[in-house]
């Protein structure tokens, strides 16, 4: 890792499971005008504030179902069919499978309608599934899953660190015979790729001849760039495939690779089965040999093992994370796409997490049974690219300005304070309370972002309302006519105190070259009143990757890659392998260990050895032998 990049490194603040931390203060100046987003108040969004509580209680997207037909149905008929419920309807590959936006009625309705209708082979929910990773402290730049010496690590995950030499994959012995996997592509479906991070843009999949200049395509906003702005997959795919010996950053498993970006993901983390599916259908359809999956949900999806086994069906291996539930998985305990790999799905590898002395992680899933969680590798206090963002101005403080409207004479901008506000009440000043009855209470304005295509909004606010009761509300629409408030999106609201003035971030998607309203509402009540609401920064920016951070994080997510990474250079060392075979080596050239469970029952796993996968002699199949006397 070279200076400027290391101290960028241990300079950065930790990030969350599922929300990213996005800060910004008014006055901050940095070079070219771009701000760090993490370096500005050292303040965190809380992960489980209501909004993030509500996506990560959700199991499927609320108004979508997922519909297979029969292959004897015609598109028309299947139109015919979906049209009682629907005139929206998308169709997920050239199969029969349709996405259904529901009109006047509940999921559970369509799938009571539908269940039994004889033309439908199945209908299901449109689920949704969360990565597999719990983020870390930035910690110190040793890869001990590549080579352990029993260097400590800082990372928050303590138990078992320092490690014990030699507790790695052995991928060093595998390098001397070759470092190149490119010939074998590795698409990683998750919240996308830092493309242009340095130490992957050079092992990027060049998908120019097939139309796609931006090295994929991203199934969460529909178009062809699949940007990374979580960190999440950028983290994955560099385990996998960051380019080694090159005097920079870190090394993956392959030093020379071929990465996918396919992404599935939000950058809040989460995802629906459509999403994925189709990004299954692009990864195989577009020659991916390894389909890299550090995500899960807990229902046995038939769309998405429909998917699986379409990949099976062109020869291409799916690894999965066992998850991070600390249990061990069986029927009443489930994580999928991982167990698929029990039924027909022979194509799947499923990936629990070690520590550093190659013990079980504590949080990792397991089994019992070597036909649910098949390998484990390492997964705790992992080092990898990262993706970070940093800030291109669009607006200068908004408060400061004076473009501001509102709908009544309860919110104002002041400084009584001793420093300019936007208030509700007009009069805020900690004391007195806002008044009952609001309604259709809102401040707003419009910004031009025409040529802008990450557009964000921050906001530094006071909130202080009855929880429960009384809402502060961010509302945004792209274009500047309003004809009703109460048609506006909600893009987040918050109900409670936040006890002191606070940053919060929010993607502005339709907002992207276009002109975009913003308006922030208070509804209250007629009793019980707090002290109200005060915003005194807020800024519209445009979002823009960083391209040479790191991070140490940990999780069956981390685990995961190394096993992808391992099938890519065992695969293109052998060539005319096809997915069974190269399954078949990793797992046969593992490290195994006797476990013990309870009652003292006894059970094997397997730890990843690159080197053993690639040196493991099979033993012949179907010979007969006799005995010599």
């Amino acid at each position: 890792m070279n200076k400027n990049a290391l101290k960028k490194f241990i300079a950065m603040s930790a990030f969350f499971f599922i929300v990213i931390s996005l800060i910004i203060v008014s006055g901050v100046e940095s070079r070219n005008n771009e701000l760090l987003l993490e370096k500005q108040l050292n303040l965190k969004q809380d992960p489980l504030d209501p909004y993030f509580k509500q996506i990560a209680a959700k199991k499927w997207v609320d108004d979508e179902i997922i519909i297979k037909f029969k292959d004897s149905v015609s598109t028309t008929r299947a139109h015919t069919i979906l049209s009682s419920v629907s005139k929206k309807t998308e169709k997920l590959h050239t199969r029969q499978i349709y996405k259904v936006k529901l009109d006047n009625t509940t999921v559970e309705a369509a799938l009571q309608k539908y269940k039994n209708d004889p033309n439908v082979e199945y209908v299901q929910p449109n689920y949704i599934y969360v990565l597999m990773a719990t983020p870390d402290d930035p910690g110190f730049h040793m890869q001990w899953g590549l080579k352990n010496t029993g260097q400590k690590v800082e990372g928050t995950y303590t138990t078992n660190n320092p490690g014990c030499t030699g507790c790695d994959i052995r991928v060093e012995d595998v390098w001397g015979v070759s470092t190149d996997c490119s010939t074998v592509t590795i698409a990683v479906l998750d919240t996308g790729v830092n493309y242009i991070h340095e130490d992957l843009k050079n092992n990027m999949w060049d998908g120019r001849s097939n139309g796609f200049t931006k090295h994929g395509y991203n199934f969460v906003e529909r178009n062809d760039d699949p940007m990374d702005y979580h960190g999440h997959g950028t983290h994955v795919a560099a385990i996998a495939a960051a380019q080694g010996n090159n005097g920079v950053g870190i090394s993956g498993v392959c030093w020379k690779g071929s990465i996918m970006a396919v992404k599935v993901l939000s950058d809040e983390g989460y995802g629906s089965t459509s999403a994925i599916t189709r990004g299954i259908y692009f990864a195989v359809d577009n020659g991916a040999k390894v389909i890299n999956m550090s995500l899960g949900g807990g229902a046995f999806d038939y769309v998405f093992y429909d998917a699986v086994l379409y990949a099976k069906s062109k020869n291409v291996l799916v690894v999965a994370a066992a998850g991070n539930d600390g249990v061990a998985l069986y029927s009443k305990s489930s994580m999928y796409p991982c167990m698929y790999g029990m039924y027909a799905a022979d194509n799947v590898i499923c990936v629990g997490a070690l520590d550093q002395t190659e013990t079980l992680a504590s949080f990792t899933n397991y089994s019992k049974k070597d036909n649910i969680v098949h390998i484990y590798a390492p997964g705790v206090n992992i080092l990898s690219a990262i993706t970070s963002t940093r800030t291109v101005p669009i607006t200068g403080n908004l408060i400061n300005q004076a473009n501001w409207q509102k709908t009544d004479n309860n919110w104002a901008i002041h400084n009584s304070l001793g420093y300019t506000v936007a208030s509700n009440p007009a009069n805020f000043d900690f004391t007195t309370s806002y008044k009952p009855n609001l309604y259709n209470s809102h401040l707003y304005t419009t910004v031009d972002c025409t040529g802008y295509n990450r557009v964000s909004l921050l906001y530094e606010a006071y909130i202080d309302t009855e929880s429960a009761y009384d809402v502060f509300r961010v509302k945004y629409i792209a274009g500047q006519t309003i004809q009703n408030f109460n048609e506006v999106p909600v893009l987040f609201s918050i109900s409670g105190k936040n006890n002191s003035f606070k940053v919060y971030n929010h993607h502005l998607k339709s907002c992207s070259n276009s002109l975009c309203t913003i308006a922030f509402q208070l509804e209250t009540d007629s009793i019980v009143h707090y002290t109200g609401v005060a915003l005194k920064y807020a800024a519209i920016c445009n979002l823009a990757p960083v391209d040479n951070l790191y991070h140490v994080w940990h999780g069956t997510s981390m685990a995961t890659p190394f096993v992808s990474g391992a099938a890519a250079l065992v695969w293109a060392i052998n060539p005319g392998f096809d997915y069974a075979k190269v399954k078949e080596k990793l797992l046969s050239g593992a490290k195994k260990q006797i476990m013990y469970g309870y009652g003292n029952s006894e059970y094997t796993i397997r730890k990843l050895n690159v080197w053993g996968a690639l040196t493991v002699l099979m033993e012949p199949k179907n010979l007969r032998y006799e005995r010599i006397k």
